[in-house]
């Protein structure tokens, strides 16, 4: 089996080399088994750092360099709209007509917001029968999606409530049970409807780093290779 290809979002206030140097162990085991390879994506907009940087940072001076970005605009992180995640949505597609086709995508907080939100738009918008752009997706210590909608013709923003409508796209959800926003696990329950791996660990709000978390994700992300190919059923 060929490896799954991966596009890679970062968090927010990050930039591609933090999430490959946090990613590493990860990236390290599953070339190791020749099972997957990872391409990245950076946010559009420049950042000040993102929360809990200075101690990932800890492990690397030279990384505090930045610069940092972020996939929403500064101006608008606080009041989005439809209009917000646009920018975020183009990048994504131009990435791949450009460098696709990829097999999954990945998405850490922030960029497992913008994951998913794409994954919602591919299908609502690929025609009956048409692949979709991932066909699968690994979300670490992911955010749920902004729900945006109008009441006497005001824009008023959620989070969504409803189950999400991912097409037929299995997830991969990396959740910490020390995660302070404790957003991951509903963002799980959200994507129930289709199949999901889940993969617990001891830490919060950050990519696990640790050998046996490290393998637990390797093995979900192989796991998903194998539902893609074989159509394996996975455990929900």
């Amino acid at each position: 089996m060929p490896p799954l290809r991966f596009l890679c979002l970062h968090g927010m206030g990050s930039n591609n080399t933090v999430l490959r140097f946090a990613l590493g162990p990860l990236i390290r085991k599953l070339a190791d088994n020749n099972s997957a390879t990872f391409e990245f994506l950076e946010g559009g907009f420049i950042s000040p750092p993102g929360p809990g940087m200075t101690s990932l940072l800890a492990y690397d001076n030279s990384m505090l360099q930045g610069p940092w970005y972020s996939y929403f605009d500064a101006e608008t992180r606080h009041t989005p709209n439809e209009k917000t995640i646009e920018p975020a949505l183009e990048s994504l597609s131009a990435a791949i007509k450009s460098d696709g086709p990829f097999d999954g995508i990945l998405g850490y907080s922030e960029g497992a917001l913008v994951a998913a939100h794409a994954l919602m738009e591919y299908a609502r918008t690929t025609s009956l029968g048409d692949p979709l752009p991932f066909k699968c997706a690994v979300f670490i210590a992911g955010l749920i999606p902004y729900k945006f909608s109008k009441v006497d013709g005001q824009d008023v923003i959620g989070r969504e409530e409803e189950p999400l409508n991912l097409g037929r796209v299995l997830t991969v959800h990396v959740i910490g049970n020390k995660d302070e926003l404790g957003e991951a696990e509903k963002l799980l329950e959200l994507c129930k409807g289709g199949p999901t791996v889940v993969v617990k660990h001891e830490g919060g709000h950050s990519v696990p780093h640790k050998p046996r978390e490290v393998e637990n994700i390797a093995e979900a992300i192989e796991r998903a290779g194998k539902w893609i190919q074989f159509g394996v059923e996975v455990v929900r």
